[in-house]
């Protein structure tokens, strides 16, 4: 079994320069977190601190990156996905 690991590092993938980077940190280490990116920023929410405490904040990161153009994309459910598999 893989020991659980808390994460406080943030990397950013720029697909225009197809990159990664790092931004600074987040103040609290977690586990089990989600992510999401919108219009640029990177949100981190839920999941564990260290202890098992739950945590109730969310995390804000700017990236100073927007969002690509969706030109010639088509939003996709997941079942639809699945299906097509």
């Amino acid at each position: 079994m893989v020991p659980y690991e808390y994460l406080a590092t943030v990397d950013v993938y720029n697909p225009q320069k197809e990159a990664w980077r790092d931004i600074p940190a987040t103040p609290i280490p977690l586990l089990s977190h989600g992510a999401a990116a919108v219009n640029g920023k990177i949100y981190v929410f839920a999941g564990y601190q260290q202890g098992g405490v739950l945590f109730s904040d969310v995390f804000v990161f700017d990236t100073g990156f927007h969002a690509v153009e969706a030109k010639d994309k088509l939003s996709t459910r997941w079942g639809e996905l699945k299906v097509g598999q």
